[in-house]
């Protein structure tokens, strides 16, 4: 490869802001100021100004521009195939260029904010890992929690809850909860972060996921299909990215404070719903007979039936790609996150230590 050759620009490029992604992440404090709380913060305001005002998913625009480069790609290869001038370069290059272009868009609108400075640090959280006593013990205090906000849903019976239990925008009441919750633990809010739902239904969720944030549209996209006890906090989740954070323990974490801050009834049970899920997780992989017995004697009838319905629901719609938990958690180590996939758990941790 002649790298003086202007047609390896973009390879070169993403190759160079690969390189310094890499060197940044030994010095988060200059990327923590730098980026995330400068350069940043001008990426969130031009985006939430321009297309984020549009009243449609920028993902929609961005499949469809995929869809039409894949195609007008495969015309001019097979013309290049009819005349024999169809080689290795001419299929390589351009998939390479593609690539490279796509990763120089993302570490410049948000990936960097991977290396930033750890959430526990900056809030001087002591984080400290559970062993099997505490696991239960938090378990069981969760449990108590999820009951308690569940009975103080007002007409709420023992079926799974309804959609009418939230309000009607849902995205502006959880960006201002999260926008509340931030500005107070001193993290800036530029911007006017959307957290769109995404139809048909179940389409992301037989990608592998119940919400994605896309830093290429600068929008978080939530699965229209998960339940009304999910919403909530997959909401204020994928708000959480929006607004720089990465890591997703540490958007799990500002998910749950978020929900906890609403005077909504329904919210602040769906922020501690998520939670138990992830300590209730901990709790059945070492003891998974124990736990059964009790889950069955512990939880009341209505959160029972929220979680079957959340059950049921994602059995419509398996994932349909192989090997994506694998995948993403390849991808999150790339990026920085030790724990991999296992990192979104690591809000039981943020929450313990934040409720110390």
């Amino acid at each position: 490869m002649n790298f003086k050759n202007k047609k390896y620009r973009w390879i070169i490029s993403a190759i160079a802001l690969i390189v310094i992604r890499i060197v940044l992440g030994f010095f988060p404090q200059v990327v923590e100021t730098l980026y995330s709380r400068g350069l940043f913060l001008g990426i969130r305001w031009l985006i939430d100004n321009t297309t984020a005002r549009l009243p449609f998913p920028m993902l929609y625009v961005m499949v469809t521009i995929l869809g039409f480069l894949l195609i007008k790609k495969s015309y001019e290869w097979s013309k290049l195939y009819q005349k024999r001038a169809l080689n290795t370069e001419a299929i390589l290059l351009p998939i390479a260029n593609f690539l490279s272009i796509t990763i120089i868009l993302f570490l410049t609108l948000w990936g960097f904010n991977y290396a930033r400075q750890p959430l526990e640090k900056q809030l001087n959280l002591n984080i400290q890992t559970l062993d099997l006593k505490q696991i239960i013990k938090e378990t069981k205090w969760a449990t108590n929690e999820i009951n308690l906000a569940r009975n103080k849903i007002p007409n709420a019976d023992t079926n799974a809850l309804t959609i009418d239990f939230l309000p009607l925008n849902l995205e502006d009441t959880m960006r201002q909860l999260l926008v509340n919750v931030l500005k107070q633990h001193n993290y800036p809010t530029v911007g006017n972060m959307r957290g769109r739902l995404i139809y048909p239904k179940g389409f992301l969720m037989r990608l592998g996921a119940s919400g994605i944030y896309l830093p290429w549209i600068g929008e978080g996209q939530v699965d229209g299909a998960l339940t009304p006890a999910q919403l909530p906090f997959v909401m204020a989740h994928e708000l959480a990215h929006g607004y720089g954070f990465g890591d997703e323990g540490s958007c799990n974490f500002w998910g749950y404070l978020a929900c906890l801050a609403s005077e909504n009834p329904m919210i602040r049970y769906a922020g501690k719903l998520a939670y138990w899920r992830y300590i209730a997780a901990e709790y059945k992989y070492y003891q998974p007979e124990i736990y059964e017995v009790f889950r069955a004697e512990n939880l009341s009838r209505g959160v029972f039936n929220d979680l079957d319905d959340m059950y049921t629901n994602s059995d419509k719609y398996p994932p349909i790609i192989p090997f994506q938990n694998q995948a993403y958690d390849t991808y999150l180590k790339f990026q920085g996150v030790e724990e991999g996939i296992e990192s979104y758990s690591r809000m039981v941790l943020l929450v313990r230590a934040w409720k110390k």
